[in-house]
């Protein structure tokens, strides 16, 4: 079945058709199965719509729908700020631990008996290492 047929057929369950097109559908039924087919598909498809009554909502069904909208997007707007200020308290968490890690470095590297100053080379470091395993298994 073509689309002009098809068009035609579906347009003919909506509104009478002109002369000349019930004409040519008529003509398009009676010569192809897969038209009636298709008709008759409809047709049932339609019946049981009709018999199964219309289907309505309930009263203020869209005020309730909409009141449930509002709530979601009340409490995503809630979360979002409560994960917005979760992540400017980390911001500044995150910023005060680099500058204490950034002094506590140069005065620990200072203190310390291991320290970067007194290695001058790949010898004395492991030599350093060594002594401090040993120390920890005395």
């Amino acid at each position: 079945m073509n689309k002009r047929i098809r068009r035609l057929l579906y347009r003919s369950f909506d509104a009478p058709l002109p002369l000349r097109q019930q004409a040519e559908l008529r003509n398009a039924l009676d010569k192809a199965e897969e038209c009636r087919w298709e008709r008759d598909a409809v047709l049932e498809i339609r019946s049981r719509i009709y018999a199964a009554g219309a289907q309505t909502f309930g009263p203020y069904f869209a005020d309730r729908v909409m009141a449930h909208l509002s709530l979601i997007n009340e409490t995503a707007a809630l979360v979002d700020e409560w994960l917005q200020s979760l992540l400017k308290a980390f911001r500044v968490a995150a910023c005060a631990a680099a500058i204490i890690g950034a002094l506590l470095l140069p005065f620990n590297m200072y203190t310390s008996d291991f320290s970067i100053l007194h290695i001058t080379s790949v010898d004395t470091m492991a030599e350093q290492a060594g002594i401090l395993f040993l120390e920890g298994l005395l």
